[in-house]
């Protein structure tokens, strides 16, 4: 599937580089093809990175997405609530319906 989506984008004029995806996916792409951070790992031995991409971390080995989040001290008001789930950076809406909970926090007169 690799050789063909590269010969596809090679004859629109597209070179196809800088693959990142997991171990079993990398056996089959060539070096030269592979991120800059994969290109020296030992694929039997090493730890795949961390990638970051639209503020959202992916883990390589796991292939699962991360969030860190630095709560800042704020207090625990609806406004304090509010500040720091409004403060979460989720561009795809992974964690959409945690962020959801928080706001209905904020919105319910009685929480």
């Amino acid at each position: 599937m690799i050789k063909s989506v590269k010969e596809m984008c090679s004859r629109g004029g597209i070179n196809l580089q800088k693959f990142v995806s997991n171990k079993e996916v990398l056996k089959n792409i060539p070096m030269i093809d592979r991120a800059d951070d994969l290109r020296n790992i030992n694929l039997d031995l090493d730890k795949l990175p961390i990638e970051r991409a639209l503020c959202v971390q992916w883990c390589i080995q796991s292939d699962t997405f991360q969030f860190r989040i630095a709560l800042k001290d704020r207090p625990c008001t609806r406004r304090g609530i509010l500040s720091t789930v409004s403060s979460i950076f989720d561009p795809l809406g992974f964690i959409a319906p945690v962020l959801l909970e928080g706001k209905v926090v904020h919105m319910s007169p009685h929480g």
